[in-house]
């Protein structure tokens, strides 16, 4: 397996790092969604939503990966980010493909 040689301890004590970073400062990352109504193909904005972002440029994703020592100061969390990075890839080219198939 590709994750065969991460320590499971290792990276479950990196992941509870990760979620009080993720409490901590999740009004960093809460953006405004909006969110539309699509009766007859008419694209009505509806209302605005506060969400977490979990991907783009003000994300959870981004700073992990980008500002990784703010997580846990000098101890980055190395496993934690192989793991989102696999998890990450395998996500989209599993979606990739079954689009590609028409798949759902």
């Amino acid at each position: 397996h590709a994750l065969a040689h991460l320590d499971a301890d290792i990276a479950k004590n990196q992941l509870l790092q990760v979620k009080h970073f993720v409490r901590d400062n999740r009004s960093q990352f809460i953006v405004d969604r909006d969110e539309h109504d699509d009766e007859d193909d008419k694209k009505t904005l509806t209302r605005t939503v506060k969400r977490l972002a979990l991907v783009g440029e003000t994300s959870i994703a981004h700073t992990l990966f980008t500002q990784p020592e703010r997580v846990a100061g000098s101890n980055i969390p190395n496993q934690f980010l192989e793991l989102m990075d696999y998890m990450i890839a395998y996500r989209y080219n599993r979606s990739d493909t079954r689009s590609a198939l028409g798949v759902s």
